[in-house]
């Protein structure tokens, strides 16, 4: 049925699509849980909302694969595992639209204690796009420490490198594709994780239960300068089409967010988010470039 889903770090698919909307799919679900871990098979397809009524869209775009998850020692080592194959004709790399049939496959590494915490995550792709073959992957990590055990302030540093496409002379795509991962620099930046490198350091912040707040910066670069920056739905965004090529600059610029939820019941929850963005070298040569 039409199901809201997300899985581990909502690295590959998740309920959330934009600031006001949910993103639902049309999906066939198979679940196996055992003592030491679970797995879900599924066939899936997002569906596209329309503005009137019993017409959404959908099987535009399939998602056929699994995702597991195993505790290797309690609470101190977890690990999650996927295999999930994409088909579509709607995502276009450079501005070049194709036919895509990609797989992804991935392997993540976490914790969950009192006080120090750890998640490392890999992903590699494979796959054609149009005649071109498709070699691309992305590598994440996240360390946090909580000062106390009781402390309802923690320190964390992240960071990601995901690959962009090398050189458009040859018959190979790197361009990493997020298929429908959460926003990964938050609902008010139009930046996905796609030929990107980043740093971000970070705190949170929970005075009581029932508030949560959370503030970092993100140092951003271009992986590849041969491929363009892209939304979190994988739309180029930079630069303009007939400028490909002609800025060698990596730096995008320097990201601060902030970030304030507040839980008032069960069924009431509040959330507010800004951001602000120092334009880098290669905001400023393939675009507008305005802060």
């Amino acid at each position: 049925g039409k199901q809201e889903l997300g899985y581990g770090s909502h690295r590959l698919f998740t309920f959330r699509e934009g600031p006001n909307t949910r993103l639902t799919f049309n999906a066939a679900i198979i679940k196996y849980q055992s003592k030491n871990g679970k797995i879900d098979l599924f066939a899936l397809s997002p569906a596209s909302s329309k503005q009137g009524i019993f017409d959404d869209k959908s099987f535009e775009d399939i998602l056929v694969g699994g995702y597991g998850t195993r505790t290797l020692v309690q609470r101190k080592l977890i690990m999650d595992y996927y295999v999930v194959n994409f088909k579509s004709d709607k995502r276009k790399y450079n501005y070049i639209s194709g036919r895509e049939n990609r797989q992804s496959y991935g392997l993540r590494l976490f914790s969950q204690t009192s006080k120090f915490n750890y998640d490392f995550e890999g992903t590699y792709q494979s796959g054609s796009f149009n005649k071109q073959r498709i070699a691309a992957y992305s590598l994440s990590t996240d360390i946090n420490y909580k000062l106390t055990g009781k402390s309802p302030l923690t320190l964390g540093l992240g960071g990601s490198y995901v690959s962009g496409d090398k050189t458009p002379a040859d018959n190979q795509l790197n361009t990493y594709n997020l298929l429908f991962a959460k926003p990964q620099f938050g609902l008010t930046a139009p930046i996905g994780a796609t030929n990107i490198a980043y740093i971000n350091p970070y705190f949170t912040f929970n005075p009581i239960k029932q508030l949560s707040t959370s503030a970092g910066l993100y140092f951003m670069w271009r992986q590849s300068q041969h491929d363009g920056i892209y939304s979190p739905l994988a739309i180029e965004n930079r630069p303009n089409p007939k400028l490909i090529e002609t800025s060698k600059q990596k730096e995008i610029g320097i990201l601060l967010t902030l970030e304030i939820n507040y839980t008032a019941s069960k069924n009431l929850f509040l959330s507010v988010e800004s951001s602000y963005l120092f334009a880098g070298k290669y905001g400023k040569e393939a675009g507008n470039g305005n802060d």
